[in-house]
């Protein structure tokens, strides 16, 4: 049973008021958004100048790609230096590639080249950032992995939105101006914090013994399998959605704009409730499974009925991603050191851009038949496929105790 004495609200909130993390998360958050103004305006603006969509493509695959080896090495570098001036040093070349994209973004290759590295960048930060501030805050993880959760679904909500509305309004111009804005802003609040921790004194290796590799946790294969299937299906659902929306003559003009707004008001709804909860650790292998068919059965309802039923299941399908992400949070890097952080997210990370990279490839696969049947295919072998592909490393772990 799920603990009867709930977490309130203001708890929380705890770490937007700490001394050290409140500066962290919020300029994590800016230089996010300022990343969803590129994500959007890069391919845009190469579509404009080529009209040609596999340029486009290139670009997601090219960013995806340097984004995955810029991850590892960001996280490799977060546990061997001071993750508050790696940060601050992306920040710095992030706004140097965007002014020069300002002042060149006319040239086709050089756009999408700086394009691509600057969306790399992203991927570069992101182990300093994420371990640097659960290093600060070891005292609650549930409520670090809320704010966080929050804040990237919000970010990845609001930035391509204002990416493409400032593309429309005042150019690429004027959005590069803004995204060099905030990351102006991400530098000024985090140089006041002070040097972020890599490790308290008994983490540190005896004296002659090289550098550990990153410890397991006992659950870390049914996690990231699960990270990997649910990376998997949403880039497919995701991705066919538009073409699904588009056949359906009764949707309004903006319906998939709508569905990605609602499923992100679900993300956050589904994980601020889940850090309301006083979850245990023996709760983490039933939501795993749970969550994993209930994943695939969602995103299939959303295929079955008129244009509004992809509201509500994507808003539901935003909910029930609450609790797996804050529980696996938690339970992860409650049982990493410090020293060990940067480089568990790094490949955290990563094996989310590698199913996604899966789905765009069983794309690729399909072909022009309708994606919509593809779709319901993968969705339903998901609610029976997915649960038994978790429970593998499930079953491993109970036997080596």
């Amino acid at each position: 049973m799920l603990s009867m004495t709930p977490r309130t609200s203001m708890k929380l909130l705890a770490p937007l008021r700490d001394r050290q993390a409140g500066p962290l998360l919020a300029s994590f958050w800016a230089a996010e958004l300022a990343d969803g103004i590129i994500s959007v305006l890069v391919p845009v603006a190469v579509y404009a100048v080529t009209q040609d969509v596999s340029a486009v493509a290139l670009v997601f695959l090219g960013r995806m790609l340097l984004g995955i080896v810029m991850a590892h090495l960001g996280g490799w570098l977060a546990d061997r230096y001071q993750r508050k001036y790696l940060l601050v040093a992306n920040y710095l070349v992030r706004m140097l590639c965007a002014t020069a994209i300002l002042v060149w973004h006319e040239q086709v290759l050089f756009l999408a080249v700086l394009g691509i590295v600057l969306g790399a960048l992203g991927a570069f930060d992101n182990p300093a950032a994420e371990a640097g501030v659960r290093s600060i805050f070891r005292h609650d993880l549930q409520a670090v992995a809320v704010m966080r959760n929050v804040g990237q679904t919000l970010s990845q909500m609001i930035g391509p939105a204002l990416g493409g509305l400032l593309f429309g309004t005042v150019g690429v111009a004027g959005a590069l101006w803004a995204s060099i804005g905030l990351m102006v802003i991400a530098v000024l609040v985090i140089i006041p914090v002070a040097p972020l921790p890599k490790g308290s004194p008994r983490e540190k290796n005896p004296p002659g013994q090289k550098t550990s590799k990153p410890e397991k946790p006992r659950l870390i294969g049914a996690v990231f399998m699960a990270t990997f299937l649910s990376s998997f299906l949403v880039g497919v659902v995701v991705a066919v959605g538009v073409p699904h929306l588009e056949q359906d003559s009764s949707a309004p003009a903006g319906a998939y704009g709508y569905a990605l707004a609602i499923y992100s008001f679900g993300a956050v709804i589904g994980g601020w409730v889940a850090g309301l909860i006083r979850w245990r650790d023996r709760h983490l292998p039933r939501v795993l499974l749970i969550s994993a068919g209930a994943y695939g059965l969602i995103a299939a309802a959303g295929m079955l009925g008129p244009w509004w039923t992809i509201l509500i299941s994507w808003f539901a399908w935003g909910i029930c991603f609450g609790p797996e992400g804050i529980l696996t949070d938690r339970y992860v890097v409650a049982r990493t050191p410090d020293r060990d952080l940067g480089r568990l997210y790094a490949r955290w990370s990563n094996i989310g851009r590698l199913g996604a990279a899966a789905a765009y490839v069983s794309m690729l696969v399909w072909g022009t038949a309708n994606p919509t049947i593809l779709a319901l295919v993968l969705s339903l072998g998901a609610v029976v496929i997915a649960p038994l592909l978790i429970a593998i490393p499930l079953l491993r772990q109970r036997q080596h105790q």
